[in-house]
């Protein structure tokens, strides 16, 4: 069975008019054009839908039962393209994003304001995850879009987008004796107790892919997940911890921070999108509000 919508339209112009001429004039096609139409729905259906008279067209029982499940359909369908042309013209959308918390903290907050601004109707799903979870997020299809540390395996797998670099600084209390120190060496810190971001965080991998510390025997006390945690427990007097600068945009005025060399740490920061999903055009019009916002900062 091929029945289209123009044969539905059609069939629903005759029921409306109970006339051939008529509903082929509001149609815009020929009378013998809409004979045709309806003659082929009949067939394809292989019932007769309408009773014909000299002075009529009046549906039969078939016809009629047919006319409400078609007027359903059809406005479906309407209702449906209009809103895909909605989204096409960005009078609504949705964008779903992955972002490192400190990136969630900083960057993604300024550009989604932006978004906001300029398009309200557009519903956004920010979900601040560790490194690993951004990337299994991506690839799962959870997320349209991530914001991660960028690494080769990233940038052969997926389109990759680089944003900025952001430096890993230590993080003390302000009576540490190395606080009034404008930059610490990793061998400063061998007899400090440190708390670690955890395997699969941005932040430890930066730290794992150099052999220059990991060579140091770093007296490790807690891995923890969240930079919030890894701050807490500093504040607690438990030791201190090594951050990205992006995530210390609001320390606690206990606490202080400043520069690690040799060797000093970046991690590359950037977008990261499946090379085989179609980007709407919500995520488009993100992106370049995020690329704006990272050459300000």
């Amino acid at each position: 069975m091929n029945i289209d919508i123009r044969q539905l339209k059609a069939f629903l112009a005759v029921t409306d008019e109970h006339s051939f001429t008529k509903a082929a004039d509001k149609l815009h096609i020929t009378q013998p054009t809409l004979s045709v139409i309806i003659k082929d729905l009949e067939l394809a259906l292989g019932v007769k839908l309408f009773d014909r008279t000299t002075r009529s067209v009046t549906p039969t029982a078939t016809g009629l039962h047919l006319t409400s499940h078609a007027r359903r359909l059809i406005k479906d369908l309407d209702r449906t393209v209009s809103e895909v042309q909605s989204f096409s013209s960005l009078e609504r959308g949705n964008i779903k994003l992955a972002a490192l918390p400190s990136i969630a903290s900083s960057l993604a907050p300024k550009a989604l304001a932006s978004l906001n601004q300029l398009y309200p109707n557009i519903d956004i799903t920010l979900k601040d995850c560790a490194a690993d979870d951004v990337i299994k997020a991506i690839e799962e299809g959870e997320v349209d879009l991530g914001i991660t540390v960028l690494t080769p395996e990233l940038y052969k797998k997926y389109d990759v987008t680089p944003l900025l670099h952001d430096e890993l600084l230590i993080v003390f209390p302000v009576t540490h004796p190395l606080a009034n120190e404008t930059s610490v060496t990793w061998d400063a810190l061998l007899r400090d107790t440190l708390i670690l971001m955890r395997t699969g965080t941005s932040v430890r991998e930066v730290m794992d892919q150099h052999r220059a510390v990991n060579a140091h025997s770093l007296n490790a006390l807690i891995e923890v997940a969240y930079m919030s945690s890894a701050i807490a427990l500093v504040e607690a007097g438990l030791g201190v911890t090594i951050l990205p600068s992006l995530g210390l945009t609001a320390l606690p005025s206990s606490l202080t921070s400043c520069t690690l060399n040799a060797p000093t740490m970046t991690r590359e920061i950037g977008l990261v999108q499946r090379k085989d999903r179609w980007t709407p055009p919500a995520v488009e019009v993100f992106k370049r509000l995020i690329i704006d916002t990272s050459r300000s900062t």
